[in-house]
């Protein structure tokens, strides 16, 4: 029988804020990349960034989409899949030993 936790949180209080994209961010994820994780965000600005939560820095820009980007998919082994609904395209993205 599965089993079942609630929480209540009754104070929340901010721990990072990353700045950057120029519209509406649509989607995050944050992604294991070789043993390190990062913050990948897409936006209707057409761009999708990938953040060092240590730093909140964005340490990557990706911006082959011609549309506003909804979905970002961790395929694992590497690939990381995102979506433009507006374009109606999906981009792989593959990345290389010590990311980004």
């Amino acid at each position: 029988m599965p089993k079942f936790f609630y929480l209540v949180v009754k104070n929340f209080s901010q721990i990072k804020k990353f700045n950057g994209h120029s519209d509406n961010i649509t989607k995050m994820e944050v992604i294991n990349m070789s043993g390190d994780y990062y913050v990948w965000t897409c936006s209707l600005d057409k761009t999708i960034k990938i953040w060092d939560p240590k730093t909140k820095k964005s340490v990557q820009e990706l911006i082959d989409h011609r549309g506003s980007v909804n979905c970002i998919l961790d395929r694992g082994q590497g690939v990381v899949v995102t979506v433009s609904r507006k374009e109606r395209c999906a981009i792989f993205w593959r990345y290389y030993g010590n990311a980004p």
